[in-house]
């Protein structure tokens, strides 16, 4: 007598095959999807979508979002990789980005990375509007809480680092009388970034400069770096500019679910 537990091995390498499919999608189109998209696209029920999903996290290869009703890619997929594929630099990685970022805005675009308390300018693309030209100055330290690209960084520090960053840097410097030096008020604006995915330029760093940045993050929401995007209040309104941000953040987001895959450097070991 058969055991009422007993697949049908029918069924099961039909589910082993709906798995298969599934993870050959994320794969394709290295996107996040919900059930539904599933089931549209491969023409199968939302509950034989939901359980290849719900394996596919099981084993780590698929994450859900923070809304807990889509599926990104997970570590696991690194696995499938060459072993001998070398993980490239966070420059080789944001430099596609970067000019799809160019291209929408026609501002200029930089990548700054942590180091230490500060972040540095590593890469740059030169906007040509306009009578003043925003330059990209690599190599200067620039304080994690002066500029949008500081902030990007600083807000997806852990709590803990924060405070550290606060409490060993009073009274915080102002290089413009917009840089927030309030701790209460960095707070506020950390908290306004965490929730919008990017940071506001004030004209704290220089003036006559309208700015956002974008955070650069892995997996665990730590950061890699920051893009920023900058141009000269007499190209670029902050009108305009909150006109551009939805496009901006779109691309940000096209490579944040590149760079996902890479775990970002410690910044600072000692808090």
């Amino acid at each position: 007598m058969t055991s009422g537990s007993t697949l049908n091995p029918s069924h099961v390498n039909k589910s082993s095959v709906n798995v298969l499919k599934v993870l050959s999608v994320f794969a394709q189109h290295n996107a996040e999807f919900g059930v539904a998209d599933i089931s549209r696209k491969l023409d199968i029920s939302k509950n034989m979508a939901f359980r290849a999903l719900k394996t596919l996290v099981e084993e780590g290869f698929l994450v859900r979002d923070a809304s807990g009703s889509r599926y990104i890619l997970g570590f696991r997929m690194l696995e499938l990789l060459n072993p001998d594929f070398d993980d490239p630099d966070i420059q080789t990685l944001c430099r596609e980005f970067m000019q799809k970022m160019h291209a929408v805005s026609g501002l200029t675009v930089a990548l700054q990375i942590p180091v230490g308390f500060s972040h540095i300018t590593i890469d740059g693309i030169e906007s040509r509007r306009g009578k003043v030209l925003a330059r990209v100055v690599r190599g200067i330290s620039v304080p994690l809480h002066v500029s949008p690209g500081s902030r990007a960084i600083l807000s997806f520090l852990k709590d803990e680092e924060i405070d550290s960053y606060i409490q060993q840097h009073q009274p915080l410097e102002a290089y413009t009388e917009n840089t927030i030096t309030d701790p209460e008020k960095l707070w506020d604006d950390i908290k306004l970034v965490r929730d919008s995915g990017y940071a506001l330029g004030y004209q704290d760093h220089f003036l006559g400069v309208n700015g956002v940045a974008f955070p650069v993050l892995d997996i665990e929401q730590r950061p890699h770096g920051a893009i920023t995007v900058v141009g000269p209040i007499e190209v670029i309104s902050h009108e305009k500019f909150m006109l551009l941000i939805p496009q901006l953040k779109k691309i940000a987001d096209e490579l944040n679910s590149v760079t996902r895959f890479y775990h970002a450097s410690p910044i600072f070991s000692h808090v």
